[in-house]
């Protein structure tokens, strides 16, 4: 399997390669998943930067009581696993292949490399994880918004007698725990 660089200049670093560049990026691999398939497993170790070149991947949290929830869906050309990658932390999540994947997979190591021989490259890639994370941050403050709103509405709504009674719950356990604390 050899990478697809056209199609990566194309639909993720949005900018022609130097054929020294496609050179350094020749540490990339690929990889296959079928469906079905995790890609990532939430708590495996991070430092992997993912690239989805084909297929439909999904990102569940299951770290939940009441069960997994679907964070995203994931499509060609997206690029997944960033935050591990950066702060090489665990990961957070499952990726789930839902159609036969092919994932591209750079390393935090092979990726400090190319910082060291190819400044402008290293800038590019960089300037994507960017930008995908500043679109996850304003699809979520989209959907948080009227949420909030709403809340603020029915927080307003709550009648000022139970306003009063839970603070005088409030200072009365504070007046409670000084008193303990001075015996």
């Amino acid at each position: 399997m050899s990478i697809d660089f056209k199609w990566l200049e194309q639909k993720v670093l949005f900018t022609e390669l130097t054929d020294n560049e496609r050179a350094a990026l020749g540490c990339i691999k690929e990889e296959s998943f079928k469906k079905g398939e995790r890609i990532i497993t939430q708590g495996q170790i991070g430092g992997t930067l993912y690239i989805l070149r084909s297929g439909l991947a999904s990102v569940e949290d299951r770290n939940r009581a009441d069960g997994s929830i679907k964070l995203a869906e994931l499509k060609e050309g997206t690029i997944f696993g960033e935050l591990t990658f950066l702060n090489n932390e665990n990961t957070s999540a499952d990726v789930t292949a839902r159609k036969n994947c092919v994932v591209y997979e750079l390393s935090q190591n092979d990726f400090a490399d190319l910082m060291g021989k190819q400044q402008q490259l290293a800038y590019t890639i960089f300037a994507r994880i960017l930008e995908h994370e500043t679109k996850i941050i304003l699809a979520m403050k989209t959907r948080l918004t009227p949420m909030l709103r709403e809340l603020s509405r029915k927080v307003v709504k709550i009648p000022l007698m139970l306003k009063v009674l839970a603070l005088i719950l409030i200072v009365g356990t504070i007046i409670e725990l000084a008193f303990l604390l001075n015996k």
